[in-house]
């Protein structure tokens, strides 16, 4: 990897990598991406990808869109273009050496599949325009899984602007009254799992399939967060369909997450999931109702005194 123009980042900072097309640019993407660095109080690296032999790029390079110029008094930028030799293993280089949180592409480059083995998180941006929209509310789709946890946990530092809903979907022909309390439980259990409180709004819909329930409740949310499915498979079984066909049924924008590329993380966060799972996990209220409990009966009385005084004679 060779760096063309700019220069790597120094101290430690919530990053976000941003893959910028000058030929292409999505404001978009943009807007997402400065969004999540001043809700992390962190940074943003547009990374420009040239050739090798490339070794002086014209100034469309830096072909930033308009979106860029209302959030950089909020955001710092720092702009990097390089030559990769090798384009997994120049970014996967690049990530460690600017410490980067979150990498975001567009669908269009991340189809050539190089991104599932980076050690980041990374976030793909499939939509039919590129155009600025307004971020006021967001929908997160779940089936109350280990994936849904990550992606709320990654989007819980937006909830001081905007309104995150977790949608959980129980099918018609099974809405009986114990799959809507399975239902209810799942998602309590979810959220507590990642301390939304009441940071993240949580819904429960009956319909056909969580595609429907998604079309039917589209015209509210300006953007769909889903994660990504193991395989194609699992992606129709789930959503019956896969994230193209759901822009094009949607017409919202959709930003599907991939969890960071490492084994050991991945165990280790299915451990911890397991364990939440069999441990009953309380809500933040319970919590502290149970700490200032154990606080209370922990204070030294007169009968603390005798009964330690009995047993040291």
């Amino acid at each position: 990897m060779k760096i063309i123009h700019g220069h790597l980042p120094e101290g430690a900072a919530w990053r976000v990598l941003l893959c910028h097309d000058p030929e292409h640019p999505s404001p978009l993407l943009w807007q997402l991406g400065l969004t999540l660095a001043q809700a992390n109080k962190g940074e943003m690296i547009p990374v420009t990808l040239v050739p090798n032999e490339d070794e002086h790029p014209s100034d469309e390079v830096t072909n930033f869109p308009d979106v860029a110029d209302s959030l950089t008094t909020y955001v710092d930028i720092n702009p990097l273009t390089i030559a990769p030799s090798d384009l997994s293993k120049s970014l996967n280089h690049l990530i460690k050496e600017v410490g980067a949180d979150l990498l975001l592409v567009q669908a269009h480059t991340a189809e050539q599949d190089w991104f599932k083995k980076v050690s980041c998180m990374t976030g793909v941006l499939h939509s039919e325009s590129d155009d600025p929209i307004s971020l006021d509310r967001i929908l997160v789709p779940t089936s109350g899984s280990l994936n849904t946890a990550s992606r709320l946990r990654f989007l819980m530092p937006l909830t001081n602007k905007l309104s995150i809903t977790a949608l959980y979907v129980a099918k018609e022909q099974h809405a009986g009254y114990n799959e809507q309390q399975k239902a209810q439980q799942r998602l309590r259990r979810l959220l507590n799992y990642v301390d939304a409180g009441d940071n993240v709004q949580a819904e429960i819909r009956l319909a056909e399939s969580p595609s429907a329930a998604i079309a039917e409740i589209q015209s509210e949310y300006d953007l769909i967060v889903l994660g990504r499915q193991s395989s194609r498979f699992l992606q129709r079984a789930f959503l019956n369909g896969t994230v193209p066909e759901l822009v094009a049924t949607f017409r919202k924008p959709v930003l599907v997450i991939h969890p960071a590329f490492s084994m050991s993380q991945e165990i280790l966060r299915r451990l911890d999931w397991g364990i939440q799972m069999i441990v009953p996990n309380l809500a933040p209220e319970e919590r502290i109702q149970t700490y200032m409990r154990i606080r209370r009966n922990a204070r030294p009385t007169r009968d603390f005194y005798i009964l330690i005084s009995l047993s040291a004679m």
